[in-house]
């Protein structure tokens, strides 16, 4: 096959893509992990301020860790489709926490309606722990259970062609392989039983989850800006103060969910374009688009662990405070909630 001729992506810009995005998921490694590690050390992992956060960054580590890796071995013509899977799964790990750090914030801020002290906030729901349980096991086991059920057997690449190789095929941006976010034809997927099926379930099983956290985390944040200034309002608290927490809580919800747009925009753009157009679609076209998701998508851990811990007051504070009880005094509700 002649890559002049192929739609796909030619070897050196998967290559190209390929060194971006381990650049990009080694600094997201380094950000996340330097939560866990503060967290760890200082024994504050389970705080009420830090336990959300500490979640997130165990599942951008992970995600880190493994397109690292699946990018070590594709860089070596080598097949990764196990890695990619576990990959995949716990980057749909990442978009679920976040929309359960989401929802916390919702439930802090109701209980702050509805309760006079900030002392008294939930820490118990089972709603609150379901939601991790979910974001932790249900991306992991369908991604794994789908993997399994739709394996490639070795024979599989003999029948593309007596002088096609399988380095032949990772060179031409095998789905199979790194990167894991992209959406293309391939013969890969061609020259599988029920192939195509199977590819539209890999799409459907990331860009489902990641539509629905873009979708839900802006409508949970509205709610939860309408809810603090429904709280100010019943107790008549309209000062200079409560104007400043007022606008702290709207710039910190716009700069959540305006980060996480901007690091998976251009992954689910190129999701729904692929799905859409199916096998017209061309990668050469939309090459810009790969490269902005490989700088962006991996980059989102280390986003995460900026916005979410190291400028967060409240989870510094609860870094450095002696006690391994969180702080309870209304000033540091705030940081609990955002």
């Amino acid at each position: 096959m002649s890559s002049e001729n192929c739609t796909m992506l030619t070897e050196e810009q998967m290559l190209t893509i390929s060194v971006i995005e381990v650049v990009t998921a080694c600094l997201s490694l380094i950000g996340a992990f330097s939560i866990l590690c503060f967290s760890l050390g200082r024994r504050k992992a389970c705080l009420p301020e830090v336990f959300p956060i500490f979640q997130l960054s165990g599942a951008d580590v992970l995600a880190s860790v493994f397109m690292i890796v699946g990018a070590v071995l594709y860089l070596s013509n080598r097949t990764c489709d196990i890695i990619t899977a576990l990959t995949k799964s716990f980057y749909i790990s990442t978009f679920l926490l976040t929309m359960t750090y989401a929802v916390e914030a919702l439930m802090r801020m109701r209980d702050r309606l509805h309760r006079s002290s900030a002392i008294s906030m939930s820490r118990g729901t089972p709603l609150k722990y379901i939601m991790y349980a979910v974001s932790w096991a249900f991306p992991v086991v369908v991604t794994i259970l789908l993997q399994a059920f739709s394996q490639i057997s070795q024979n599989d690449f003999n029948t593309i062609g007596t002088n096609t190789t399988v380095s032949d095929i990772i060179g031409f941006s095998c789905s199979l392989c790194l990167p894991v976010f992209h959406y293309n034809e391939d013969m890969c997927w061609e020259n599988r039983e029920n192939g195509m099926e199977w590819h539209n379930a890999y799409r459907l099983l990331f860009l489902v989850p990641l539509f629905l956290v873009m979708v839900v985390n802006v409508i949970l944040y509205i709610f939860t800006y309408r809810t603090f200034r429904k709280s100010l309002v019943s107790r008549g608290l309209l000062g200079y103060h409560q104007r400043r927490e007022e606008s702290h809580i709207r710039n910190q919800a716009i700069m959540y969910l305006t980060v996480f747009w901007i690091c998976w925009l251009p992954s689910f753009v190129l999701g729904i374009i692929s799905l859409v157009m199916g096998q017209s679609f061309e990668m050469q076209t939309y090459y810009w688009l790969y490269i902005c998701q490989a700088v962006l998508a991996p980059l989102h851990g280390f986003c995460n662990c900026i916005i979410y811990g190291w400028k967060r007051n409240g989870f510094k504070q609860a870094l450095s405070e002696r006690s391994t009880l969180a702080s309870t005094n209304a000033g540091s509700y705030l940081s609990v909630s955002l």
